[in-house]
């Protein structure tokens, strides 16, 4: 009877461990936490909230914010046009999805907030952490795309 009781408390005590990390799972980082740490993050799965600009072709990426977005944008511009160094805003490059479809599914979230799960990679970062690639660079894989709202996430 008390090897049973035992068992019963230790599968109780499990069961509220798996729910309270199912928990703490649920709320999805920010673009501004893991760009700072993509090194340490580097092959993980995560969960990645942020503003999503345009996904196709040879860009899709995750901001902070829609200010992120106009800020990138703006920074692009001036880069073509006097070709002189910019300071990026954070972002995430997301890649292409493993069977080459994210574009299709992310297409009705663009210019919006979602929430994208997927590996961290740091290869498309330079070695004091900016961004490395232009084309459709890959700090994310990509596997899932969900809407998200910042205000209901606080």
């Amino acid at each position: 009877m008390r090897r049973q009781s035992i068992s019963c408390t230790l599968a109780a005590v499990l069961g509220a461990l798996l729910v309270a990390g199912c928990g703490a799972a649920a709320k999805p980082m920010g673009v501004a936490e893991v760009v700072p740490e993509i090194r340490a993050l580097n092959g993980k799965t995560v969960r990645v909230a942020g503003y999503l600009g345009e996904c196709a072709g040879y860009e899709c990426r995750l901001f902070v914010d829609e200010a992120g977005l106009h800020d990138y944008e703006r920074a692009f511009a001036k880069m073509m046009n006097t070709r002189d160094a910019v300071r990026w805003p954070a972002y995430l490059g997301i890649g292409v999805g493993e069977k080459f479809d994210f574009d299709a599914r992310a297409r009705p979230f663009t210019n919006s907030y979602v929430v994208i799960t997927g590996k961290i990679t740091d290869a498309c970062r330079t070695p004091d952490n900016e961004p490395g690639c232009m084309d459709r660079s890959t700090d994310l894989k990509p596997t899932d795309i969900q809407p998200w709202s910042p205000t209901k996430s606080k």
